[in-house]
């Protein structure tokens, strides 16, 4: 399943399911569903979403360094996945446009 946001500013934006509902958990919005980020809650999502990012990233970095002290290389030989700001960079961008354009943000499934 793919969700697609949309803007009258930008072109739309896909996501795959994982990745879109993390990121619409995360603002409270209700999954598997068509939905909107008004305006008024583009400041506030972006703040959301940029704060769980920064804790992730703090997360994986406490992981990595307790792997290392613990002797563990299997996360040096493991590729890195995408992080949740990487995941995050496209949509932020996508807000941070909208709201200069004091326009929304949809989606449909």
């Amino acid at each position: 399943m793919i969700y697609k946001f949309k803007s009258l500013e930008t072109g739309d934006l896909i996501m795959l399911a994982p990745d879109a509902e993390r990121i619409l958990t995360l603002l409270g919005k209700v999954l598997k569903a068509p939905g909107i980020i008004t305006l008024a809650e583009i400041a506030q999502a972006k703040a959301t979403l940029q704060a769980a990012a920064l804790a992730a990233s703090r997360q994986a970095a406490q992981n990595a360094a307790a792997g290392d002290a613990d002797g563990d290389d299997s996360t040096a030989k493991q590729a890195p996945g995408i992080s949740l700001a990487q995941r995050l960079v496209p949509f932020l961008a996508m807000l941070d446009r909208c709201q200069a354009a004091k326009v929304d943000v949809v989606w449909s499934v």
